[in-house]
C-alpha cells in the first residue's frame, strides 16, 4: 500500500469502524481523541499536520504527545488553556491510548504501517474509583422529589410536576434493572411487557445489528409503569416508552436529556452526583446481595464477559463483609 499521511490513514480507519457498526458514541469518541492531537499538533508543532506521513510518526512522537496530554490543561470543547481549563482524568488519557492502540492495530493489519508504535507506548496508570452506590434512603427521596418543582424563593412554593409517573417510572426501571442508557432511551412501547414483567432492550454489540435481550422487574416496577402508561394511554406500539415529552416533543428521550433530569431530580432530593450508570452500578451490587449470581448478572446486563462482573463482586463482598461484621448474632447477644 502506498504511504498515507495520518489524516488519510485516520478517516480510513474510521471508515471500517462504521462499517462495522460501531455506535454513534463510539465514533464519537474517536473523533475527540484525534481533536486531541490536533491540538498538539498546532500548539506544540505549529502544523495542521494535514501533511504529515504516518510513516514519519515514531516512538518518540508518542511519548511526547501522551506527555503533553498529561500535562496539558483543557477548556470545555477541548481548548488549551482558558480560566476555566483543567487536566485531563486519567481514565480520559487512557482512552485516548485505547483509541490510537485500536488505530495502529487497524493501520499494521492493512499495511498502513509496519509496526503497532502505541504498542510501545506504556500504557497511562489509571485506578478504577471506587464506585457511589445509591441508597434505599437515596432512591425513595428521589422518587418523592419527582412530583414536586423546586420552591420558588420569593413565595417558597413548589409546583406539581406533569411528568411525575414517568419520571418515578423511569428511577423504578433503572433501579430494577440495571439497564444502560442508551437502552432505556431506545426502548418502545411495544418493547414492554407488563404481562410477564419484561422489557426488550438493544444493548451494545460487536457487530452492525444491536444485541437484543429481555430484563425482567418486579411488580413495584410493575406498578410505575402502569401508573405512568394509564395517563399516556395512546402512545403506539412504535413510539418511545418515554419520549422526551409525550405532548410537545415525541422524540426518543436521549441520553443527555435522560442525564440531565436525573441530575436535577437528585438535586432537589439533596442526591450529589446522580447520573445514568450509577443505577446500573447499585442494580449489580444489590443483585449480588440478595442471593443473585454472576452468571445471571452477565445476562442481565448484557455483558460480553465476565470482567466487569467480577468487579461488582468484590464490592458486593465488601458489603457483605460489613454487613456480617455488624450483624454477627455473638457480638449482638453479647455472648
Amino acid at each position: 500500500m502506498r504511504s498515507l499521511t495520518l489524516a488519510q490513514a485516520w478517516s480510513g480507519f474510521l471508515m471500517d469502524k462504521r462499517a462495522s457498526g460501531k455506535s454513534p458514541y463510539t465514533l464519537r469518541n474517536y473523533a475527540n481523541t484525534m481533536h486531541k492531537l490536533q491540538l498538539y499538533l498546532s500548539a506544540v508543532l505549529h502544523t495542521d499536520g494535514s501533511r504529515l506521513m504516518l510513516r514519519d510518526l515514531d516512538h518518540a512522537f508518542w511519548v511526547r504527545f501522551f506527555a503533553w496530554i498529561q500535562e496539558g490543561e483543557f477548556a470545555p470543547g477541548g481548548i488549551v488553556g482558558g480560566r476555566t481549563a483543567r487536566h485531563l482524568s486519567a481514565k480520559t488519557i487512557r482512552n485516548y491510548h485505547t483509541d490510537f492502540s485500536a488505530f495502529y492495530t487497524w493501520a499494521v493489519k492493512l499495511g498502513c504501517a509496519t509496526v503497532h508504535l502505541i504498542a510501545n507506548v506504556e500504557r497511562p496508570d489509571y485506578e478504577r474509583p471506587l464506585i457511589d452506590l445509591l441508597t434505599e434512603a437515596d432512591i425513595k427521596a428521589m422518587l418523592i422529589a419527582c412530583d414536586y418543582t423546586r420552591e420558588w424563593h420569593n413565595s417558597h412554593t413548589a409546583s406539581k410536576r406533569q411528568t411525575a409517573m414517568r419520571d418515578r417510572a423511569i428511577i423504578m426501571l433503572l433501579v430494577s434493572t440495571g439497564v444502560r442508557a442508551s437502552e432505556l432511551c431506545g426502548a418502545t412501547r411495544a418493547d414492554l411487557d407488563l404481562d410477564d414483567n419484561q422489557l426488550k432492550v438493544s444493548g451494545k454489540s460487536r457487530g452492525r445489528a444491536p444485541k437484543q435481550r429481555i430484563v425482567h422487574f418486579g411488580k413495584r416496577t410493575r406498578r410505575a409503569l402502569w401508573r405512568y402508561l394509564v395517563e399516556y394511554a395512546e402512545l403506539p406500539p412504535a413510539a418511545p416508552l418515554f419520549p422526551a415529552d409525550v405532548v410537545v416533543d415525541p422524540r426518543p428521550m436521549s441520553r443527555r436529556g435522560l442525564d440531565t433530569l436525573l441530575k436535577r431530580i437528585g438535586e432537589r432530593a439533596g442526591v450529589k452526583g446522580v447520573y445514568p450508570h450509577r443505577f446500573r452500578h447499585t442494580f449489580a451490587v444489590n443483585y449480588l446481595l440478595n442471593g443473585g449470581d454472576s452468571l445471571a448478572l452477565k445476562r442481565a446486563l448484557g455483558h460480553a464477559s465476565l470482567k466487569m462482573v467480577d468487579h461488582y463482586v468484590q464490592l458486593a463482598s465488601s458489603d457483605l463483609a460489613a454487613i456480617q461484621r455488624t450483624a454477627d448474632p455473638a457480638d449482638n447477644w453479647n455472648l
